[in-house]
């Protein structure tokens, strides 16, 4: 007689073909890169996700004209997660600053809804090229370091949401959810670190899940060759690498105490670097 162990794995076994089980696999993986990279060094979404999900989603049949768009539709999908759990960790040490999250935020909404509209636009092709430059110039960025802060600027409405409005745009049409460009535009305005990190991680929201609903909305009538899709995003792997990621963020942020963060800084901008320039030329 069969134990209930025994009988679960079969019925598993019959259910789940190796393909399904790949791509699970294939799933779990990127959701503890993208977590842990995510902890370790405050970046990683968005950066890690879209290129990885566009090789995956490619491999599992998808077309190179969909597969941009359905890797930036889940990847802003996978950031509403992760951004909510690393704005309160920030709000528990007070470092965010609301009335500036507040002040930013009509901008960067308005900004990510063109940035759909044009990333619905725009073959996957070129998509895939935008993001490779973006990673490149991140990578430049992140190897030079930080600007020093200057004296620290009040920001106005028009500044806001003229910011606003360019970081939403492009966060929409790369996947990301903004962090990389909100916290050197408040570090260039003088905010410390800490507080221009917390305000990009609350405004992550806000980019997120305007960016995910435009992806649903913009890929509802496109043609799909995966199933489980929900307009431009992938559920299964919204899922998955979700849980996984917002799991073993903690340890990425336990291991960044331990390590060197400018070695570290440096590693992941000559990662970025590959990454972007296999994006542009591949």
């Amino acid at each position: 007689m069969q134990s209930i162990a025994e009988v679960f794995f079969s019925l598993s076994a019959q259910l789940i073909s190796p393909a399904m089980m790949t791509e699970f696999i294939l799933f779990i993986i990127l959701g503890c890169f993208a977590g842990f990279t995510g902890g370790l060094l405050g970046l990683g979404g968005g950066l890690i996700l879209v290129p990885a999900f566009i090789f995956i989603f490619v491999y599992l049949g998808e077309s190179m004209d969909v597969a941009p768009h359905l890797a930036i539709g889940t990847s802003l999908a996978i950031i509403t997660i992760s951004s909510l759990s690393s704005a309160y960790g920030h709000t528990r040490y007070g470092h965010v600053l609301w009335p500036v999250v507040f002040i930013l935020t009509p901008g960067l909404i308005v900004g990510v809804l063109i940035g759909v509209v044009i990333a619905d636009q725009l073959p996957g092709s070129v998509l895939k090229i935008l993001f490779g430059v973006f990673a490149i110039t991140i990578a430049i960025y992140m190897w030079l370091g930080n600007p020093q802060p200057a004296v620290c600027r009040a920001l106005t409405r028009k500044a806001s949401l003229i910011a606003g409005m360019i970081i939403g745009t492009l966060s929409a049409i790369i996947g990301i959810g903004g962090g990389s460009m909100v916290t050197p535009f408040l570090m260039w305005n003088g905010y410390q670190i800490q507080q221009a990190v917390a305000v990009a991680a609350a405004t992550g929201f806000p980019i997120a899940v305007s960016g995910a609903i435009g992806f649903i909305w913009m890929g509802s009538d496109a043609i799909i060759t995966l199933d489980d899709t929900w307009g431009y995003v992938y559920w299964p792997a919204f899922i998955v690498v979700a849980a996984v990621a917002a799991a073993v963020a903690p340890l990425g942020a336990r291991m960044a105490h331990l390590w060197s963060k400018e070695k570290l800084k440096r590693f992941f901008s000559l990662f970025l670097m590959l990454l972007g320039l296999l994006m542009v030329f591949q």
